[in-house]
């Protein structure tokens, strides 16, 4: 008898601690910022004549993803300046530029994989370097897993 109340216990115990909470990301932007999720709390992207950039803001920080066309294509990094990425850190009044737009500085890929509806969607990675000369923080800014999903595009 003690055995099936103590199971009768732990089952009731079971059925009540578990949740059904679901919480769904759509649109965003996002990725792992060194060990750590960076989730914005503001994105858009822009589609102008000279390509599209992507734009999300969390707190002081900022992410800028630029490429020349809104087609599902991969782009390298760190190659050309018209495809690079900015991680901006503005904490405290001082600036933090950290960039991949210099030829042979910073490497990475921003993937479109859709564009349709007026929504892109796409993965990206880099790691971009401070050129500040001045420079008292890490030098570098490591992204990975990035992920933009059914950001809505806007023309310029």
């Amino acid at each position: 008898m003690k055995k099936i109340t103590t199971s009768l216990v732990f089952f009731v115990f079971v059925l009540i601690s578990c949740e059904t909470s679901v919480k769904f990301n759509n649109p965003s932007l996002q990725g792992l910022h060194g060990q750590e999720l960076w989730t914005a709390q503001t994105y858009s992207a822009i589609k102008t004549a000279s390509g599209l950039t992507i734009k999300g803001n969390k707190g002081y920080e900022t992410i800028i993803l630029q490429v020349p066309s809104s087609s599902p294509q991969i782009f390298n990094l760190g190659s050309n300046s018209a495809v690079y990425a900015i991680f901006d850190n503005k904490n405290e009044g001082n600036v933090n530029n950290y960039n991949t737009g210099v030829t042979g500085v910073g490497t990475g890929q921003i993937v479109i994989n859709e564009y349709s509806s007026g929504v892109i969607s796409g993965t990206f990675n880099f790691v971009a370097t401070n050129t500040d000369p001045l420079l008292t923080t890490p030098d570098k800014a490591n992204f990975r897993q990035g992920t933009f999903y059914k950001i809505p595009v806007s023309n310029q």
